[in-house]
C-alpha cells in the first residue's frame, strides 16, 4: 500500500498538471510515461505473487499463482509477467490439459483454487 502510493506521487511529480499536455503529444515524454507505468503494473504483479501468491482480485476469487516446486521464484514471477504482458496466451487454457496460459507453461507456474477458510 506504501508502496502504491509511493508510486502515484512520483508519477504526480514527474507529470504536473499543468503541463500534461506534454505527456499528451507523441514523442519522448509519451513513452516515457507508458513505460513507466506499464513497469508499475508489472511490479505490482511480481511483489504480489512473491508475496503471497495473490494479487487483490485473485483473493477475492480464492485462486492463487504456485510454482511448479513450491513457492514462486523472483525469476518466474518476471517471467509470467512479461510474457503475459507480450504473448497474448490466454486461449492456451482451452486447449492444455491442465488450462495453463502460455505465461504459465514459460514460468514453472499455475493457478490454484484455495480452499474456503
Amino acid at each position: 500500500m506504501i508502496a502504491t502510493a509511493l508510486a502515484v506521487l512520483l508519477t504526480r511529480l514527474l507529470v504536473p498538471v499543468e503541463r500534461v499536455d506534454l505527456v499528451l503529444r507523441d514523442g519522448w515524454p509519451r513513452v516515457a510515461l507508458q513505460s513507466w507505468l506499464t513497469a508499475l503494473a508489472a511490479a505490482y504483479y511480481v511483489i504480489s505473487w512473491r508475496r503471497g501468491g495473490q494479487t487483490i482480485g485473485m483473493r477475492a476469487w480464492r485462486i492463487a499463482v504456485r510454482g511448479d516446486h513450491g513457492a514462486l521464484s523472483l525469476r518466474a514471477a518476471l517471467t509470467r509477467a512479461v510474457v503475459a504482458l507480450f504473448v497474448p496466451g490466454l486461449l492456451w487454457c482451452l486447449v492444455d490439459r491442465e488450462r495453463r496460459a502460455l505465461h504459465d507453461l514459460a514460468a514453472g507456474t499455475r493457478v490454484v483454487q484455495l480452499p474456503r477458510s
